[in-house]
């Protein structure tokens, strides 16, 4: 399988009780199992004719970022804002550098213009789950999504911003946000609507969590990262 043609598999929908839950593919990454896992390629040997779809021609990892979109309780909800555009971040990410993506032009497509959007939740503020949230304008990182309060659990709050120096993404995909007046530091069993509400799944960060969506007796879970916890 290609990787656009992966990449498109990957982009799926679901519906949950009254929830519609869709994603929109960002971009596609290629990680060696030694890279992602930390791991010799031979301990995947048992799994892998199942992990078969998701490997590539030379048996690395395919990876999609991705957003997910919500649409409950009369809210328009994006979980995690990959790695946006224009954005830069060393040597180290060198995957991330630079991309130029027509990923608002989907999420507007999807029926998610940045206007429309009441919440963006992030699961926790790594670099591939924050980029989105501002996009440059004249020089400046401004918010996305106007309109919308982006809610981040405070302990990642807490945690990356005693990094800033450390840690890029906080300074040009978070910091604006909060000088905006637009962040919610929340707990991390805080409850957005009827239907959804956070989990706390501590571990890929300290303030990691996951979105649980429950309507009409049906249920599901936005996981966020759960690999490598």
């Amino acid at each position: 399988m290609s990787g656009s043609a992966y990449a498109r598999a990957m982009s799926l929908g679901w519906k949950v009780g009254d929830a519609r839950i869709s994603s929109v593919t960002e971009t596609e990454l290629v990680y060696s199992c030694e890279t992602f896992l930390r791991r010799p390629p031979s301990e995947l040997d048992p799994y892998r004719s199942w992990l078969a779809p998701y490997l590539s021609d030379d048996g690395r990892f395919r990876m999609v970022v991705q957003a997910m979109l919500v649409s409950v309780d009369g809210l328009r909800i994006v979980v995690d804002t990959c790695i946006g555009n224009g954005k830069e971040f060393g040597p180290s990410m060198a995957d991330f550098n630079g991309l130029d993506t027509p990923f608002i032009e989907e999420l507007s497509a999807a029926g998610f213009a940045p206007d429309a959007v009441d919440y963006v939740i992030c699961t926790h503020l790594h670099v591939d789950h924050v980029g989105w949230n501002t996009q440059l304008v004249d020089g400046e990182w401004v918010p996305t999504f106007p309109r919308a309060r982006y809610i981040m659990s405070e302990p990642d709050v807490r945690y990356w911003r005693e990094r800033e120096a450390l840690h890029n993404p906080f300074a040009v995909s978070v910091q604006p946000l909060v000088d905006a007046g637009l962040v919610d530091a929340v707990a991390t069993d805080h409850r957005l609507s009827p239907s959804v509400s956070l989990m706390p799944t501590p571990g890929h960060t300290p303030g990691h969590v996951s979105v649980h969506i429950a309507s009409q007796g049906k249920s599901a879970i936005i996981t966020g990262d759960m690999v490598r916890s």
